[in-house]
């Protein structure tokens, strides 16, 4: 066993592919009329970032299975949920 501490080169976090592209998004998302729109939305935004992952919407009573593998990133005012990227 070897006390020497492993050294990882620290990566710089991912940046937006296009500025003004993500900008553009965050006004589409004001602008979203319903919940299919919000995702579509999400998701572009998570792309255009280099976010890999599943989003999905969750009833707010139903039951995570990893809530550790699991980030909320909004709440539906409408309704009892939340978008979920997994």
């Amino acid at each position: 066993m070897s006390a020497t501490p492993t050294i990882r080169s620290s990566q710089p976090p991912p940046v937006a592919k296009d500025l003004a592209a993500l900008h553009a998004a965050v006004e589409r998302l004001f602008e979203a009329s319903d919940a299919a729109g919000v995702m579509e939305v999400c998701e572009l935004m998570l792309d255009n970032l280099g976010i890999h992952g599943r989003l999905r919407w969750r009833r707010m009573d139903e039951q995570p299975g990893h809530l550790a593998g699991q980030l909320v990133l909004a709440e539906d005012p409408q309704g009892p949920r939340s978008l979920v990227l997994e």
